[in-house]
């Protein structure tokens, strides 16, 4: 009888054995780990990633984004998501997009933080995180100019000197560099012997010279002027320098349109 109720023990336990498997962890990944971005406090600044799922049957990823540089007053969505953690079901062998929303509702400031998906059964060895830092500003950069009382256009006798230069200062109120894209648009002089060349504080370009950048260091300024050439003769030449950040162009432009006339 012993015999019997010790055989009948150990196929139990055969039979627990046999249907109880171990999970591999799932293998993810993420498109990113570490991104940095510049906006506008008044507007909602975005971070696109993926995260993928390498394992042949689906998956759920679990997430968690910790902050660790606060602003007061800044929200954050991760896909729609305002909480600070969540799930992402992956089909096998794909990818899910990622949006990370940060919400500054016009409160200037830097913060920072992580995001990290993993495996819950295997948080340790599956986990990957993004580092993200987003720094927040009233205005990118702004224009002065250098001689308000001839405003944008200026008008000499006819006996000129060989030249004539328009300036306005580009202000960075930051305290990071700003890079500044620029370019010369609708310019037309009459005659064609007159010509426009610019430079910065560093930098004289030639005449051909119709778009570049220069770097605003923080809480600084530089100059930015644009020499009308005329050889002693009347006429008149007009351009608009246009002002950008690369990477908000849409929200950074800034236009300073300059005329100047010889009267004959």
């Amino acid at each position: 009888m012993q015999k019997i109720v010790n055989w009948g023990v150990l196929s139990l336990l055969l039979l627990l054995t046999a249907c109880t498997t171990t999970s591999n962890p799932i293998d993810i990944s993420i498109s990113e780990t570490n991104m940095e971005k510049t906006g506008l406090a008044a507007n909602i600044i975005t971070m696109n990633f993926s995260v993928t799922n390498r394992n042949s049957q689906a998956a759920t990823i679990h997430w968690d984004r910790v902050e660790h540089l606060s602003v007061s007053g800044w929200a954050y969505e991760l896909n729609g998501n305002t909480s600070n953690s969540g799930v992402l079901n992956i089909p096998a062998n794909s990818s899910v997009n990622i949006i990370v929303s940060m919400i500054a509702n016009g409160n200037v400031g830097v913060g920072s933080g992580t995001i990290e998906f993993y495996d819950p059964a295997h948080q340790q060895v599956s986990s990957q995180t993004l580092n993200y830092k987003l720094t927040a500003l009233n205005e990118y950069f702004r224009l002065n100019l250098a001689i308000p009382a001839h405003k944008t256009s200026y008008i000499s006798s006819s006996t000129p000197t060989d030249s004539h230069t328009h300036h306005v200062w580009l202000i960075n109120d930051n305290t990071i560099p700003m890079v500044v894209q620029w370019a010369r648009t609708n310019e037309q002089t009459i005659p064609t012997t007159w010509f426009i060349w610019p430079k910065t504080h560093d930098t004289c370009y030639p005449p051909s010279a119709m778009i570049s950048r220069t770097i605003i260091p923080p809480m600084d300024s530089i100059p930015f002027k644009l020499a009308f050439h005329h050889h002693s003769t009347s006429g008149y030449g007009r351009t608009t320098p246009v002002f950008w950040v690369d990477t908000d162009s849409m929200n950074s432009v800034k236009i300073q349109p300059f005329t100047y006339e010889v009267l004959p």
